[in-house]
């Protein structure tokens, strides 16, 4: 079993809605919980955390089909295939990629691309809404691949880059996460192979309570 991606040291604020389409979106309350193991190579997934279990948990919102589903890490690889390779531009703003220029890269991009894995985060699952203060903080505790990853996000065509977490910077690396959010970033892999990533989210819930999974 395997899970890839996180996000990093910047505080990310409220969802980015304007970084491509389908961001706006609303998580079915009766959304089902899924079954199996699946490989999901195409279409729109999310992490996030969920109480919609009765407990606090980090799961993945399937939505790569109808219907959608909610899913244990365990139970889903994200598969970044060769329709994803991209070349790393000559440009000295994408030196925090570690890569060198003209080479290739596995790239989950953060605009949605067909026959790519579109990954993203949220903190829209409904029983989220209704009891979490505020938002959770987000830990990556550290990375187990055959290369390296970074995240990062960027505004428009002509932005510089905002990098949010790499295995370049030691670990762990901390993000704050406001309720309400939906973000997709690109993600960036060095090398082809399984990554692994360990996470914790924590939060405070409106009664007092403080929650936190790792997976």
């Amino acid at each position: 079993s395997a899970v890839l991606l996180m996000m990093s040291p910047a505080t990310i604020a409220a969802a980015e809605d304007g970084l491509g389409d389908g961001l706006g979106q609303i998580i079915d309350p009766n959304q089902a919980q899924g079954t199996g193991r699946v490989v999901l190579d195409d279409g729109h997934i999310d992490f996030g955390p969920t109480l919609n279990t009765g407990e606090w948990a980090v799961q993945i919102h399937d939505d790569t089909s109808a219907p959608s589903y909610w899913r244990m890490p365990a139970d889903v690889v994200a598969k970044v295939n060769d329709a994803s390779k991209l070349t790393i531009p000559d440009d000295p703003a994408y030196a925090f990629l570690g890569l060198e220029a003209g080479g290739e890269a596995w790239v989950i991009p953060q605009v949605r691309q067909p026959g790519v894995i579109w990954a993203g985060w949220n903190t829209q699952e409904p029983t989220v809404l209704d009891t979490l203060s505020m938002g959770t903080t987000l830990t990556i505790l550290g990375v187990d691949g055959p290369g390296e990853v970074s995240v990062y996000l960027q505004s428009g065509n002509f932005g510089d880059p905002e990098p949010l977490w790499s295995t370049l910077e030691p670990f762990p690396q901390q993000s704050w996460i406001e309720l309400n959010t939906h973000t997709h970033p690109n993600w960036v892999f060095s090398e082809p192979g399984v990554y692994r990533v360990e996470l914790q989210v924590s939060g405070d819930l409106t009664d007092g309570s403080t929650v936190s999974a790792r997976e």
